[in-house]
């Protein structure tokens, strides 16, 4: 019998490839959950917690065998700005806003304050065919830095400047960020659980 299934709930495709790549270097191969169900829930993200959010998303998957279904819930905290964005990462400024838009938006807030620590945190869930959850949690920290650079990435990569780093996320190439990043830790982790469950 072969390794199951790993299917990712997402319909981020910048994040589902992320997971892709870092999982496949793992010797991993993953599936989105838009290859193997026609109709996914449509899951509200309304958890004041990462974990919470990342269970919400495979909570209603069906269980079927040798299936395990992965989600992640991700986004930035600022310590200045009492840790928002938060949970609220993906929608900060209200719908429509793109990356760029947050970015600019969250440096406007920022304005040049001195003290501009962050750090990113991303949270993945399990659910195995028993019908068992499991979470683990990764982070990256940093800096914000004054303006946006780098053409890597996705979210707020070009204003987040790693420790130990001169350079934004997004002016490192993505194998670079693969090495540190808030999901490659989180993956990590969750590749522990896989291989315990397998």
């Amino acid at each position: 019998m072969g390794l199951p299934q790993l299917v990712v709930m997402s319909g981020n495709l910048d994040k589902i490839k992320e997971i892709s790549v870092i999982f496949n270097s793992m010797g991993l191969p993953v599936v989105s959950i838009h290859d193997v169900m026609t109709t996914v829930p449509d899951i509200v993200e309304d958890g004041d917690t990462f974990i919470s959010n990342a269970i919400k998303k495979v909570l209603p998957l069906p269980l079927v065998p040798g299936r395990i279904y992965l989600a992640d819930d991700s986004g930035l905290s600022v310590e200045s700005l009492g840790g928002r964005p938060g949970v609220f990462s993906a929608r900060y400024g209200g719908n429509g806003l793109s990356n760029t838009d947050q970015c600019q938006l969250l440096l406007s807030e920022l304005g040049e304050a001195p003290y501009r620590n962050a750090h990113y945190t991303c949270a993945i869930a399990l659910k195995f065919p028993d019908g068992s959850i499991r979470t683990t949690e990764g982070f990256m920290r940093g800096q914000i830095g004054f303006s946006l650079l780098g053409v890597h990435g996705f979210g707020y990569d070009p204003i987040f400047i790693p420790d130990g780093e001169k350079r934004t996320v997004a002016q490192m190439l993505p194998e670079e960020k693969h090495q540190i990043s808030h999901r490659f830790h989180a993956l990590k982790l969750a590749k522990q659980l896989f291989r315990e469950y397998v």
